[in-house]
């Protein structure tokens, strides 16, 4: 049988896409493959030049011209031109022959565009496994150091205690107030890992509801009042009017406490912590928290809401665990709201919470 017969008599049921060309580049004949990649009729193909369809550099095809007296070429890289995307491919051709002249050029077509899109998403996936396995070591490190911490005091204080036996009762009264607060540092950072636990395995129950923002608020400041008067601060409020929410109260309280926490931690003593309700242009309410501490540096935002992140870089000069914003962010988010922060460079940052408004 005729090699040219052979050649066309497959077209049809060729896996991939395949076109006849003659010496000079025109396209003589295509298969439905290349049709599909293309999404194009034969109509639009046939009669075409190669540098109509292959996209060309300063060379032109180098390679036609090059394997035309070759006879035989396999995997050259190159792409098809297409008006959206151009499409990464592997060429390979074969001459065919009626006599010792050449006559017609058999060229296939592989599509690797989708190989390497597999490959990237391949190359993605092992590196977020990479920095999942990181985070969690990173996690077990930072854990570590937070439990040992208040239990190393705690072990401290009461070998202090048990070893004196004629310890003074303002010394015993000191060690033991220090027991009792990292006892409670302690329980505070167990009570986060748990609700964390929780968050990451969806069993956190939200029951939602109106809540009133005045009365959580007040009632979050009075149960921080220690905290504000150990330092000072004056804690001001600024309320149009009783404004409702909808939210789950216990969770809102938690969130607000966990605000004015860090806004107390970072407020330098004798300082201001604003607390405001508004309306955004969204329609949502703003429960916003201000502090004039230090403020936070733009390389620091990102990682803001991260577990074990803390506000400043000198972490061992302002205590807690790491993990109450990113408590307060997913608990917000499970209230259908939205958490954020604006900051300035030794001018102090506003926290944020925008929630939506209840209507009843």
């Amino acid at each position: 049988m005729d090699l040219e017969i052979d050649a066309l008599s497959i077209f049809n049921v060729a896996p991939l896409p395949m076109l006849l060309v003659n010496k000079e580049g025109e396209i003589l004949k295509v298969n439905q493959q290349l049709c599909l990649l293309l999404d194009k009729p034969v109509d639009d193909l046939i009669n075409q030049n190669l540098q109509q369809l292959f996209l060309t550099d300063n060379d032109g095809l180098w390679w036609f011209d090059y394997f035309w007296e070759e006879g035989t070429f396999n995997n050259i890289e190159s792409q098809l031109q297409d008006q959206q995307q151009n499409i990464d491919i592997l060429v390979s051709g074969s001459l065919i022959k009626k006599t010792a002249t050449p006559t017609l050029f058999l060229l296939t077509i592989q599509d690797i565009g989708q190989l390497r899109r597999n490959q990237q998403a391949l190359y993605e996936a092992r590196l977020a496994a990479e920095q999942a396995t990181k985070s969690k070591s990173q996690f077990l490190a930072h854990i570590t150091h937070e439990l040992k911490t208040p239990l190393n005091a705690i072990m401290g204080f009461s070998q202090l205690i048990m070893l004196n036996k004629k310890l003074e009762p303002e010394k015993s009264l000191q060690y033991t107030k220090q027991i009792y607060t990292s006892g409670q540092h302690l329980l505070s950072l167990i009570n986060n890992l748990l609700d964390l636990s929780r968050l990451d395995a969806g069993g956190f129950e939200i029951k939602m509801g109106p809540v009133n923002i005045q009365e959580i608020m007040s009632h979050a400041i009075i149960s921080l009042q220690p905290l504000l008067l150990a330092k000072k601060l004056t804690c001001k409020e600024a309320y149009d009017e009783e404004v409702l929410v909808l939210a789950d109260p216990m969770r809102l309280k938690q969130v607000i406490l966990n605000l004015l926490s860090n806004a107390i931690k970072y407020t330098p003593p004798k300082g201001v912590i604003d607390c405001s309700v508004d309306i955004t242009h969204k329609k949502m309410i703003r429960i916003s928290i201000a502090d004039t501490g230090e403020g936070i540096a733009e390389s620091q935002l990102e990682k803001l809401f991260l577990p074990f992140e803390r506000l400043t870089q000198n972490n061992d000069v302002i205590e807690g665990t790491g993990i109450g914003l990113t408590i307060s962010k997913r608990l917000t988010e499970l209230m259908g709201g939205t958490i954020g922060v604006k900051t300035k460079i030794n001018e102090g940052s506003i926290f944020y919470i925008d929630l939506k408004p209840y209507q009843n």
